[in-house]
This record gives C-alpha cells, structure tokens and sequence, in this order.
C-alpha cells in the first residue's frame, strides 16, 4: 500500500471517529432538549405553586374572613408562620429549578457549539471513501477489482 492509499486509510477512519462523535453529541442533545423542557415545565408549576403560598400569606395579613377566623380562633401567628414558610420554600424550590434549567440551556449550547466544530464529517468521509477508491482504481489491480464490484453492487 502506497503513501497515498494509507493517507486515504487514515482520513477515512478519521472522519469516521468524527460521525461517531457527532452522532453522540446529537444524542446528548437531544436528550438535553427534552430535559431543559421537563425542568422549564416543572419551573412553572413551582412558580404558581408560589403564588398561590404568596396569595395565602396575603390573605392572612390583610382584613380578609380568613383572618378574621383565625383570629377570633387566636391561631393567627402560627397560621402566618406556617404560610410564610410554605411560601419561602416554594420560591425556594422555584429558583433551584429555574437554576436547573439554566445549567441545563448552558450545557446544550455547549453541546451545539461541540458539534458544530466538527464540520460535516459525514461529507469528508464520503470524501475519503472516494478518493481511496479513485486511487484504488487507479492501481490497478485485485483492489481495483474489488472497487469495481462494489461500484456496480451500489448501482
């Protein structure tokens, strides 16, 4: 085998590395865009679960019949305490998943920017592959043969 054939050899299965790769950072992505739905979608339902603790609190601290019930009952305080905690923790929870979900757009555009710094690999495969044969056929010989057959097999 020739310089030129071996170099061929070796674009070749470089640019195969390289579908590999892009295949995988694909696959990632992919997976990444469904998760960064699922927390967006999550981030959502913690943010009117938010709400609506805020909404409780407001009611109790403002001259509503429910605060009045509480207190004529004298539970007040603690009805406030319990539902200012039930909304900290839901804003809590809120904001580590908007977190969450940031991280998650910051690793997909990584794995975008990935993939794209690999180019086409599946064109400069094709590329190799052709000129391997080219320079095969253009030998002579049982490698030329086995370029033909596969060249009428493919048409």
């Amino acid at each position: 085998m020739n310089t030129e054939t071996r170099d061929a050899t070796r674009r070749i299965a470089e640019a195969r590395d390289r579908v590999l790769r892009l295949e995988r950072l694909r696959r990632l992505a992919e997976r990444a865009e469904l998760d960064l739905a699922r927390a967006e979608a999550r981030a959502a339902e913690l943010e009117e679960e938010a709400r609506r603790q805020g909404g409780d609190v407001e009611r109790l601290e403002s001259l509503t019949l429910a605060r009045l019930l509480h207190d004529l009952r004298g539970t007040r305080d603690d009805a406030l305490r319990r539902e200012r905690q039930e909304h900290l923790e839901a804003r809590l929870a809120h904001d580590a998943q908007r977190e969450h979900a940031a991280a998650l757009r910051r690793d997909l555009a990584d794995l975008r920017q990935r993939a794209g710094e690999l180019g086409d690999p599946e064109a400069d495969y094709r590329a190799a592959l052709a000129d391997k044969a080219r320079l095969l056929a253009a030998a002579g010989g049982a490698g030329a043969e086995r370029v033909e057959r596969a060249a009428h097999a493919l048409a």
